[in-house]
């Protein structure tokens, strides 16, 4: 018996303006209002998010702060806290493996998830669409739009196309159909090959796919095919499983607000130590350090920093909790204080610098294998001694000893 060829069913949720959703979520007095989110106007920054507000007096993503005021002075302005807007995007992305472990992240607020197989759990599509983005409303304060297709593109696009809290199916074999009347500026495309098709006359999807594919990869190459077969509603792209990152907390709250630098620092390399710890006892280290801290007024900041490789040295980690809390602006004691590590990954080997002078690469060596001795013990670990150089047979010329760790 044949067994039966299943077509991909992709669903794409996006949450629009995404990490003004969040701030929303956080604080309703700012719904209905121009919000752009990156700093303060007075600020050297660029523009990280806007809202729809925003975006109707000119604003854009990735412009200097002060020009989006300029545009749109009457605009609230917020600072940027991108680890809360990526916690939020984690928070969604684990409501929709609820439904299937196949979800795939699109960039911050959209996500795909392959949804193939699932009528037996939810109904026709019409129903599974709407599970999907009641789920996301109930559990995440969030408004969705929502599209269903064969592939990626087209799922994408009908997600661009359905509104809040709405869906849109594109059912197989309508692709194309679907895509025929929407402007060409929804595909891939550089702004010169862009402007070729539009001195051509070529505006939507519909009239790029009705030329001769030859024609298209002979003007345009490899950028002129993939725009193509996209607009022809063809895409083979599969979705690639996201896996939630690895991170490791610890926090303290206090009796009374903390103004003393010397007390906060000391509580932040007690957390941060505890959490070294678990990092020495499951070979793991981290590759960012987040420090939040709550202060009194009931307001919490946080700031992070990313290490140019993975570590797990007590002296480095301190180090960079002494600069986070300098930058910090304290407008009142702090109440309490939390610290993070994210991206936990297995430890590695590393390749020596080549031209460090000899000491240098003794002291790489001396500290790998100091750190060695700490995890597997003394016993595991051993030196070759040369005794005899003379000695004809090799196993004569040297003994093995325990290594002794070098202070």
């Amino acid at each position: 018996m044949a067994l039966k060829n299943t077509s991909p069913k992709i669903a794409c949720i996006i949450v629009p303006h995404f990490a003004v959703a969040v701030e929303r979520r956080e604080n309703d007095s700012l719904v209905g209002k121009p919000v752009v989110v990156g700093g303060m106007p007075y600020e050297e920054g660029r523009v990280y998010d806007i809202s729809e507000e925003a975006a109707m007096s000119g604003v854009k993503k990735e412009i200097p702060l002060r020009q989006a005021e300029e545009l749109c002075p009457e605009a609230i302005f917020l600072r940027l806290a991108e680890d809360k807007y990526l916690r939020a995007f984690e928070e969604l992305l684990g409501v929709l493996q609820s439904f299937s472990p196949e979800v795939e992240t699109g960039g911050l607020g959209k996500a795909y998830l392959e949804v193939n197989g699932l009528k037996a759990l939810y109904g026709n599509d019409i129903r599974l669409c709407r599970s999907i983005g009641l789920t996301v409303q109930e559990r995440t304060q969030l408004e969705a739009m929502l599209g269903l297709a064969s592939n990626k593109f087209v799922a994408c696009v009908a997600a661009c196309s359905a509104g809040l809290n709405k869906a849109l199916i594109v059912k197989p074999g309508r692709e194309t159909r679907f895509l025929e009347h929407l402007p060409i500026s929804v595909l891939p495309m550089s702004e010169e090959m862009r402007r070729r098709l539009l001195l051509l006359g070529i505006k939507t999807m519909g009239e790029f796919a009705s030329l001769p594919t030859q024609a298209v990869v002979a003007q345009f190459g490899r950028e002129g095919g993939l725009a193509y077969r996209l607009a022809c509603g063809q895409d083979e792209r599969k979705v690639i499983p996201w896996h939630k990152e690895l991170s490791l907390e610890a926090s303290k709250e206090f009796d009374s607000p903390i103004e003393n630098m010397d007390i906060l620092l000391e509580t932040a390399k007690e957390l941060a130590g505890s959490l070294i710890g678990q990092l020495h006892a499951s070979f793991r280290m981290c590759q960012k350090l987040m420090l939040s801290l709550h202060f009194d007024n009931g307001k919490s900041k946080e700031l992070s920093i990313a290490f140019h490789e993975p570590t797990s040295n007590q002296e480095k980690i301190e180090l960079n909790i002494v600069q986070l809390l300098g930058s910090f602006e304290y407008p009142c004691g702090v109440g309490g204080v939390s610290i993070s590590f994210r991206g936990i990954c297995s430890e590695n080997g590393r390749q020596l610098d080549l031209f460090l002078g000899q000491g240098g690469i003794n002291g790489n060596l001396d500290q790998a294998l100091n750190h060695l001795v700490f995890k597997y013990g003394s016993d595991r670990l051993y030196q070759a001694l040369l005794v005899d150089r003379q000695a004809l047979l090799p196993e004569k010329r040297f003994v093995l000893a325990e290594y002794e760790a070098k202070g």
